[in-house]
């Protein structure tokens, strides 16, 4: 597995700093054998039209394939005619091609060509040959296929290039093909990351490492994303497959995706599309390479004078193509003085190939320019410097991301202090309710013996004041509790009993009969005809309704509440608790449900804790429910919340 991955950078750093065809096909050589170990290989050119003889460049071996050969009644024919690869093993002297049968003859066993193919036409083959029979394998020819495919991207636009000069502009950015390879793991994550990933999709080979596939993949193109890996993870290979990515700066850009599957592992090569490799050829073949990119592409002559310059550079900086060319380069640093272009024009006369940096630069008006620069030299035909040419990619938004980055760590960092905060305040609460607990429960208890006469009579005063420390101390008990219970619930640690239940089960735990039966009132149940089962936990709800139909009957004086239940949609229940009382004011309805709010509405609070309704909405948020209130002075109120009829649907696991 790990062979053959190396096999494949290795095959592809051999021939990505070849600057012409011909540079190419001397270094074909050496890649090649970075496949394997091949008898023959050959790189058969295909004419132009309808050409009856290709030209075959033999790399190495016995140059059976070599020099002009007929094209009808060769295996490149069938080949290029099937446009897919060609192989047979075990050939012999009568093959129905001539190309075969010279290698028969020749003691090679076995074969395989793979067309080349660009801009939707094949225009060479590369054609390989073995003197062992069981050299082409399926599994071969899909490890060898990817690298083909690469060979024939970068061997097309070199050929156009070399048709436009090597001065060219357009020419130029093609040749600089950048690629991203990498391999992905069982959970379709890439490891292994290579080529120009930051050229193509401002990802450091890092940052790629270990995301998802999906991650960086339009999700309008999910659906086939999913066909593709599932024939891959079938063993199938894929090629000429587009999809649009998600550049880190959020962009959009359409990649080609050719993939196979080797023993256990996944293997893919991302490129442009076809379309983009053409470039612009100089001699009306359409709009330059550097027009059809949206980065900031120019070039410059030797002494550093402007000489080009792309719509793209004019949006970046903000001068037009009149403002700029014949103009020093230097105006677009930050200073005139800096040793940042002489640092790079150094770097390419000492043949460094791309030189590539993260820069500030200043555009048009004073104007701070991020980029990402890539810059190379341009090379006439005997090898000399005639300019520069320098691609920049706009990192403005990047740096903004930074910076928003930047400001949710810290933010992220003041909420882990406030978390801690809030976990020693509820440490707090929990250690002094606990410790206020124990001697309260002695008052209560004493207190409670004293009132009952336990420890000799009382006289009716001394009996009055121990009705009031009772009362006080159970008070006090009631407020720890209701304190403790509403910590635990905004904290998440407040444990439900959920389940189905039927509502009608509360009717007799609810009613509060006693108590209203005292003030000579009401507490009444109505149940909509399709009420069915409630999600919930059933002793929590209870507690929520005695808090409302408790409070309703405090503040009534006569008449009584009613409970209605109801269906409201497919997903929630209903309860309303209705009174006749006294009503709330509006100014009073957005006190509810705070702690410790007492309403003013002239009725005897004495017992009440204040965290009553605060509890009961925390209650019904912990069952993914709403609670509110409606009333006018007067009238009466009307206490609502909302409750699950079914458990909430599982969210769906990422891909």
């Amino acid at each position: 597995m790990k062979a053959t991955e190396d096999a494949m950078r290795e095959f592809m750093a051999a021939l990505s700093g070849c600057r012409t065809a011909d540079e190419l096909v001397r270094s074909l050589p050496s890649a090649i054998a970075s496949l394997g170990k091949f008898d023959e290989a050959a790189l058969a050119i295909l004419p132009e039209g309808r050409g009856e003889t290709f030209e075959a460049h033999c790399l190495s071996g016995k140059t059976c394939w070599s020099g002009p050969m007929p094209l009808v009644g060769s295996a490149v024919q069938a080949a290029v005619e099937k446009g897919a690869p060609l192989s047979e093993a075990g050939i012999g002297k009568y093959s129905n091609y001539f190309d075969v049968r010279k290698l028969a003859e020749s003691s090679l066993e076995s074969y395989a060509i793979f067309p080349l193919a660009c801009e939707g036409k094949i225009f060479a083959t590369l054609n390989l040959a073995s003197s062992s029979e069981y050299t082409f394998t399926q599994e071969k020819i899909q490890q060898l296929a990817p690298a083909c495919d690469y060979l024939a991207k970068l061997l097309y636009a070199l050929m156009r290039s070399e048709t436009a000069r090597q001065h060219s502009t357009s020419a130029e950015i093609a040749h600089l093909l950048p690629h991203i390879f990498f391999s992905l793991d069982s959970d379709f994550r890439l490891f292994s990351v290579d080529g120009a990933p930051d050229a193509l999709l401002g990802y450091s080979a890092a940052e790629l490492a270990g995301m998802r596939i999906s991650n960086i993949v339009h999700s309008d193109d999910y659906v086939r994303l999913d066909a593709v890996l599932r024939q891959l993870a079938g063993g199938s290979t894929v090629k000429d497959i587009d999809f649009t990515f998600i550049a880190k700066d959020s962009s959009h850009t359409r990649l080609e995706l050719r993939g196979w599957r080797s023993n256990t592992r996944t293997y893919c090569l991302l490129l442009k599309p076809e379309s983009g490799s053409s470039g612009g050829d100089g001699a009306g073949q359409g709009p330059g390479l550097a027009e059809l990119v949206s980065d900031a592409v120019y070039t410059m002559d030797a002494f550093g004078v402007v000489r080009s310059w792309s719509k793209g550079a004019q949006k970046l900086f903000g001068y037009s193509e009149a403002e700029i060319l014949g103009t020093e380069a230097r105006r677009l640093f930050p200073n005139e003085s800096t040793r940042e272009l002489d640092e790079m024009i150094r770097k390419l006369k000492e043949g460094k190939g791309i030189v590539t940096s993260k820069t500030e630069r200043i555009g048009k008006g004073g104007m701070q320019v991020n980029a990402y620069s890539s810059a190379r030299a341009l090379i006439n035909d005997d090898g000399k410097i005639t300019g520069y040419l320098e691609v920049l990619r706009d990192l403005g938004a990047e740096v903004e991301l930074g910076e928003k980055e930047r400001e949710l760590r810290e933010q992220a960092h003041r909420n882990k202090d406030l978390v801690g905060d809030l976990a020693q305040k509820d440490k707090f609460i929990s250690d002094v309710s606990h410790e206020l607990r124990t001697p309260l429960t002695n008052i209560h208890g004493y207190a409670s013996l004293l009132k009952d006469g336990e420890a000799g009579a009382l006289s009716k005063q001394q009996q009055e004041f121990m009705e009031i420390i009772y009362s006080e101390t159970n008070r006090l008990s009631k407020l720890i509790s209701d304190v403790l219970d509403l910590s635990k619930m905004e904290s998440n640690k407040f444990a439900l009993k959920l389940g189905l239940f039927d509502p009608r089960e509360l009717e007799g735990l609810c009613s509060c009969e006693s108590m209203a039966r005292e003030k000579g009132l009401y507490v009444n149940w109505e149940f909509a005809q399709d009420v069915g089962e409630v999600y919930g936990d059933p002793a929590k709800l209870a507690q929520v309704l005695i808090n409302l139909i408790a409070n309703a009957i405090k503040f009534t004086s006569k008449g009584g509440v009613t409970v209605h239940v109801k269906n409201v949609s497919r997903t929630y229940a209903q309860f309303d608790v209705v009174d006749t009382g006294v009503g709330i004011s509006q100014d009073e309805i957005s006190k509810l449900f705070k702690r410790f709010s007492q309403l003013s509405a002239g009725v005897d609070r004495k017992g009440g804790t204040g965290l009553g309704l605060a509890i009961t909405k925390e209650l019904v948020r912990l069952h993914g429910g709403k609670v509110w209130a409606t009333s006018e002075p007067g009238k009466g109120s009307t206490f609502s919340f909302s409750m699950r009829r079914s458990p909430p649907a599982r969210k769906k696991k990422e891909k």
